[in-house]
């Protein structure tokens, strides 16, 4: 690339590494990097609304080793959050 330096991106056997310069690599960077912290963020909100479930899960896997497919829905479901799936896609 004229007047910058070149950087390659990941390396897959079946593809030719892509290369753009580091200012491209910076926004891809900085744009990565606010996404993660984003998300993060959801997910500990996510995990601190639904605490209880947590918790409860915790005490159940004591007793037991582990939480079957319809014991973990009425786990979830007879908690007063509101249900897993319900958080706004996007945000």
């Amino acid at each position: 690339m004229p007047g910058g330096k070149e950087r390659s991106s990941l390396t897959f056997p079946w593809k030719e590494p892509l290369k753009y310069s580091e200012a491209t690599a910076e926004l891809i960077d900085s744009g990565v990097k606010d996404i993660v912290k984003q998300q993060y963020a959801r997910a500990l909100e996510i995990l601190q609304q639904r605490r209880d479930v947590l918790n409860k899960g915790a005490e159940l896997l004591l007793e037991k080793e582990k939480i079957e497919g319809p014991e973990l829905k009425a786990l979830i479901n007879e908690t007063s959050s509101p249900p897993f799936g319900s958080h706004k896609k996007g945000d």
